[in-house]
């Protein structure tokens, strides 16, 4: 009795399913700076396409590159500590190079002040008993 996929056969249906799952996959690259308000270009921050796990982070001169960014309408999203979040929604076309300039501005959030007190222990009442 032959065997119902022989080397050939799976072969085959492994290219036909590898084919169909390519198809759906459309991207584009999507690059650019951020920059502060004040035009400085900002290192290390995130940038990320929301509702997918497609990101990566600016350069030490702000700069960013994201290959295989999905094709479509797209929220481009950027944060990094000390600044608000910013959110850009963009257009990205199969096989187009995207180019973009975000700025993001200063958080106005401030941290409440911190006390710490310190006291030293009073060894007169520590009892040590040895046996």
């Amino acid at each position: 009795m032959p065997a119902l996929f022989n080397g050939r056969h799976l072969l085959l249906v492994i290219s036909v399913l590898t084919a169909f799952s390519l198809h759906g996959q459309t991207s584009g690259i999507l690059r650019g700076v951020v920059r502060t308000e004040t035009g400085e270009n900002l290192a290390f921050a995130n940038v990320s396409i929301d509702c997918t796990t497609v990101g990566t982070s600016t350069d030490s001169n702000g700069k960013f590159t994201i290959k295989y960014a999905p094709a479509g309408e797209q929220t481009v999203v950027v944060s990094s500590i000390g600044y608000e979040t910013h959110r850009k929604t963009v257009t990205i076309n199969e096989n187009e190079t995207k180019t973009l300039e975000l700025v993001i501005k200063k958080s106005s959030v401030e941290l409440s002040e911190i006390y710490i007190a310190g006291g030293a222990l009073n060894r007169s009442n520590r009892t040590i008993t040895v046996n």
